[in-house]
């Protein structure tokens, strides 16, 4: 699957949720391709490959999964600019916040308000830290 905005340098700065119906499984970060501007003149891509996200086999770029029958959140990505700007995933924080996402998800997508959504973070040790629920579950 291929993820891709409409222009990668004109967007604005906030998070959009998006849905994709997929077949259950599992699925690794392969690559990707941030553009990043610091004037008109002055641009560069943040770039992923499969050399280096798959080593040995193994995905350290970052993986999901997604059983039948639920919605899985997997957070938020986005460029963090730290000294220098990397991609980074972030996740709502805590419970409630998660259920005000799953609710404000569900009004805009009202022919999902039944399907159960799992927090499940896409799972990566190079693009975000590790963080679970107690209750990662919202019915």
């Amino acid at each position: 699957m291929e993820l891709e905005t409409h222009s990668k340098l004109f967007v604005n700065n906030k998070f959009l949720p998006y849905i994709y119906v997929v077949q259950p499984g599992e699925y690794h970060l392969t690559a990707f391709d941030v553009k990043v501007a610091r004037s008109a003149t002055d641009v560069m891509h943040i770039k992923g490959t499969k050399d280096n996200l798959i080593k040995e086999g193994k995905s350290i770029g970052g993986v999901f999964t997604v059983n039948p029958g639920e919605i899985v959140y997997i957070g938020h990505f986005g460029l963090d600019c730290g000294a220098e700007p990397f991609l980074w995933r972030y996740y709502v924080d805590g419970r409630s916040e998660f259920e005000n996402y799953v609710n404000g998800f569900r009004k805009k997508y009202p022919f999902v308000k039944d399907v159960p959504v799992q927090f499940r973070l896409f799972s990566t040790k190079i693009l975000g830290r590790q963080y679970k629920l107690d209750k990662p579950t919202v019915e």
